[in-house]
Order: structure tokens, then sequence, then C-alpha cells
């Protein structure tokens, strides 16, 4: 597996911003097909069949470059049906995994974003370097402006 030093993959992520770190998907609505292993989850519907792809192969882009898996979740608690149990999000994504990062958009809440990092991540890239990501793109300026899957593309 390839690796990458601190300050490439802050300077990859940090210059693509959340375009190329949110970079893959394939909606799963109802039952979960592990062997897909999807990067996304989108329980809250936020993403267009167009961007689906387009997102699927730049995670996939991302993940060959530097060996770490960026997955994303989409969730709205105003959409309950759509819920998607942690237990089924920890075997489709075999977490915990020390090199994923793991995207949370929270339909349903002021700042949508929320990150989750494995160890060797935090390791690379400080608390401060995904508080700005969320505080610039999760805001709710932002989202009315780009709307929820325009902070993510």
């Amino acid at each position: 597996l390839p690796t990458m030093g601190a300050e490439n993959l802050a300077g990859k992520m940090a210059g693509k911003a959340l375009g190329v770190i949110l970079a893959g998907a394939v909606c799963l609505s109802g039952a979960v097909d592990t062997a897909a292993m999807s990067p996304i989850i989108d329980g809250a519907r936020t993403f267009g069949s167009g961007e689906l792809s387009r997102l699927e192969e730049n995670l996939n882009r991302f993940e060959k470059e530097t060996s770490f898996h960026v997955r994303v979740l989409t969730r709205d608690a105003r959409r309950a049906e759509q819920a998607v149990s942690g237990e089924t999000i920890k075997k489709e994504w075999n977490l915990p995994d020390e090199r994923a990062i793991i995207v949370v958009i929270d339909a349903d809440k002021g700042n949508v974003l929320r990150f989750n990092v494995g160890k060797e991540v935090h390791a690379i890239l400080p608390d401060q370097f995904f508080g700005e990501l969320q505080g610039r793109f999760g805001n709710l300026y932002t989202v009315q402006k780009e709307g929820e899957d325009g902070v993510v593309i």
C-alpha cells in the first residue's frame, strides 16, 4: 500500500477541500449490500445519481493515491424510515479503521458537517483542520447558498 507523509496528505486534502475528500458514493436506500463496500450511505438522499458517480470516481482515486479511506454518511432525523443502524454502518465499512475519515452530514442540524477520523489520520491532521472544514463548509450560510450536496461536492 502506498503511504503518504503528513505534509502531502494535508496538502492534498486542504488543496482539494471537500470535493476530493468526499469523493465517492453509491446511494443505499433500504437493504445494505455489504458486497458493494460503498463509500457512501446516503440515508438523507442528499445526492443525485450523477453526483454519486462523480463522487465515487474521485473517492476511489483519492484512496488509491493516499491509501486513506473516506466514507460519507448522510442522515436526516426527519426521515426516520431511511435510518441505517450503527452496527450496519460498522459492518459495511469495516470499522473501526485507523486510516478512515468518516464524513457525517446531519441534514437536520444547524452545522451539518461532522468528522470522525482514525488514529493514523488524527496523527497527521489535527482537530483544527477538521474544525476549519466544519466551520467553513458546514455552516448554515454555506448550506443555504450551496445546498447540502454542495457542502460535500
